[in-house]
């Protein structure tokens, strides 16, 4: 049995080099999901911001981007204004969002958040 013991000293080691890549960028990959997930619920935030102001006849678009610029996402922002009285507001903030996972690919992922509210004044 001892003979048998000194044959397996480094597997351990050779098996934790081959899983390790994997293991790594799959954690970076869920990084980058949780990231994006957070940038889109922002995004959201902003664009319910932007209509809700914009109805309400502020300016709905720097409002947008001061929620945008508290979680640093350059994002760009579309408010358009109510057609006719009490019609829709609509905002639209859209994100290419970087990807970058080792192993895989690096690109963006498109991201978009709209909402819409009537006009209240």
């Amino acid at each position: 049995m001892r003979t048998l013991a000194k044959h397996d000293r480094g597997q351990s080691l050779v098996e934790f080099a081959l899983v390790i890549p994997i293991l790594v960028a799959l954690m970076v990959g869920i990084f980058q999901f949780s990231l994006a997930l957070m940038a889109k619920n922002v995004m959201t935030s902003a664009a319910r911001e932007g209509a809700r102001v914009s109805a309400a006849g502020g300016d709905g678009e720097a409002e947008a981007y001061r929620v945008l610029n508290s979680a640093v996402i350059p994002a760009m922002v579309t408010v358009t204004p109510a057609a006719f009285e009490h019609g829709p507001v609509i905002a639209v903030v859209t994100y290419e969002f970087p990807l970058s996972v080792p192993f895989y690919r690096t690109g963006t992922i498109s991201l978009n958040a709209t909402a819409t509210m009537r006009q209240e004044f």
